[in-house]
């Protein structure tokens, strides 16, 4: 992982970011770099159980909307350890 400073304008306060491939956040959540965003989404919901609700919908476009989601949860989840 790679720390960058970032500079806020008009703040001049430096914030330091992460990088992280999409491979690498892929591997840590779900052992594979292959993951999908289903098998993300399902590895998210066996730890946060409450989100259960927005796992599974009537629409395509609304699985991708959620899927989306889970994948910043995952990302955050991994940003933390």
């Amino acid at each position: 992982m790679q720390v960058v400073p970032v500079v806020m304008p008009g703040h001049f306060r430096p914030v330091g970011t992460t990088r992280i491939s999409p491979t690498t956040s892929t591997c840590w959540r779900h052992r594979s770099g292959w993951a999908t965003k289903e098998q993300v989404a399902k590895a998210v919901v066996a730890r946060y159980p409450e989100l259960r609700a927005y796992l599974i919908h009537d629409r395509k476009w609304k699985e991708r909307f959620h899927e989306n989601k889970f994948d910043a949860v995952a990302l955050g989840m991994m940003a933390t350890i």
